[in-house]
C-alpha cells in the first residue's frame, strides 16, 4: 500500500516536471529583436510598443531616436506602436530588426520602414490609410442601403487590390493569415 509519506519526496520533482511541460518555452526565447527609428517633431518623449501582455516603453534621445533591443518578442505578429495620441499596428518577428522613421505632424504619410519586415509594415500602413478613407463601420450601418452597399464594395475591392499588389513582395502566407 502506498502512503502519503512514501509519495511526499516525489511530489515536488513531479510538480516541477509538470510545470516545465506546461510552460513549453518558445523556439524564439533568447532571439534578439531590434526596433529602432526616429519620430521628428515629437510632442512626447516616450513611445510604447504594446503587446497583448506587455508594454515596452521607448525613451527618445535628444535626436528624437528610439530603440528597443529585446528577446521578449517571442511571437511574430502585430504589435501596437503608440506615440502620444497616434498609433499604428506594426509587424514584428523574433530575430529580425525593423527601423521606423516618421514626422509626428505627418505621422502616417511620412512613415518609412527598413528591415526584414519592412514590406509587411508597408502593407499594414497602406491598409490603415485605406481604412481612414472610409467611415467607421458603425457609421456605415446608418447609411441608406444603396450607399452602404456601394461603400462596402469599394472598400472590399480596394483591400483586395492592395492584398494582390503586396502579396508578391511579402511572400509569407502566415502573415496574411494572422493580420487584422
Amino acid at each position: 500500500m502506498i502512503t502519503k509519506a512514501k509519495l511526499a519526496p516525489y511530489l515536488l520533482p513531479f510538480c516541477l516536471f509538470l510545470l516545465l511541460i506546461a510552460c513549453n518555452p518558445s523556439d524564439h526565447s533568447g532571439t534578439t529583436t531590434k526596433f529602432s527609428g526616429k519620430v521628428v517633431n515629437a510632442l512626447d518623449v516616450m513611445s510604447e510598443i504594446i503587446a497583448s501582455d506587455t508594454i515596452f516603453l521607448l525613451d527618445h534621445t535628444e535626436e528624437d531616436a528610439i530603440e528597443l533591443v529585446t528577446n521578449a518578442i517571442t511571437r511574430e505578429g502585430e504589435y501596437e506602436f503608440v506615440h502620444d495620441r497616434k498609433s499604428m499596428f506594426i509587424y514584428l518577428k523574433p530575430g529580425t530588426s525593423l527601423k521606423l522613421e516618421t514626422d509626428y505632424n505627418l505621422f502616417y504619410r511620412s512613415m518609412k520602414f527598413e528591415g526584414e519586415t519592412a514590406p509587411h509594415n508597408r502593407y499594414l500602413l497602406r491598409k490603415h490609410m485605406l481604412d481612414q478613407n472610409y467611415p467607421e463601420e458603425k457609421e456605415l450601418y446608418f447609411l441608406p442601403v444603396s450607399e452602404f452597399m456601394k461603400r462596402a464594395e469599394e472598400l472590399r475591392v480596394a483591400k483586395l487590390e492592395l492584398l494582390q499588389s503586396m502579396k508578391d513582395s511579402i511572400n509569407d502566407e502566415a502573415f496574411f493569415m494572422t493580420t487584422r
